[in-house]
C-alpha cells in the first residue's frame, strides 16, 4: 500500500509527499536525504498520513493536497490529527539514529547523531 503524508518543517511550513514506507521516508527527511525542500528545514514532524490503494492513487491524492491552501491543509491535519499522532509516535519508536561512535538515540528526539546521520529502521 501507498501513503500520502504531510510534514511540518522546523520553520512551520508544510510539505506533502507520498511513499510506500512512511517510517523510512520520515527518517530520510530527518537525515537530510529526503526531498530537497526539507533538507534545510529539519527536523520535520509527521502531521498527517492517508493510506491509498496504489502508487497512482497516492500521486493523484498528493497533487490534490498540494493544490489546497495552507488553511485547508491545516483543517485536514486537525480533522485526522489524533489518528496521525498515534501513527507518528509508533513510527518514531521504530526509527533509530546510529552514530559512527556507536551510540543510538531515538530519532524522535531529532537531535541527530553526534558523528553522522544514518537512519536505521529497527
Amino acid at each position: 500500500s501507498w501513503w500520502v503524508y504531510i510534514l511540518e518543517c522546523r520553520d512551520g511550513t508544510l510539505y506533502t509527499g507520498c511513499t510506500d514506507d512512511v517510517p523510512r521516508r520520515l527518517a530520510a527527511h530527518n537525515a537530510g536525504n529526503g526531498a530537497k525542500y526539507t533538507r534545510g528545514r529539519t527536523p520535520v514532524l509527521l502531521r498527517y498520513s492517508e493510506k491509498q490503494p496504489d502508487r497512482s492513487a497516492a500521486l493523484r491524492r498528493e497533487a490534490a493536497i498540494k493544490r489546497l491552501t495552507r488553511k485547508e491543509k491545516q483543517a485536514l491535519i486537525t480533522e485526522r490529527g489524533k489518528e496521525t499522532s498515534n501513527q507518528a509516535a509508533k513510527y518514531e519508536k521504530r526509527v533509530r539514529l546510529l552514530c559512527r561512535c556507536g551510540q543510538q538515540e531515538p530519532f524522535a528526539l531529532y537531535g541527530g547523531g553526534k558523528c553522522c546521520r544514518i537512519p536505521l529502521i529497527t
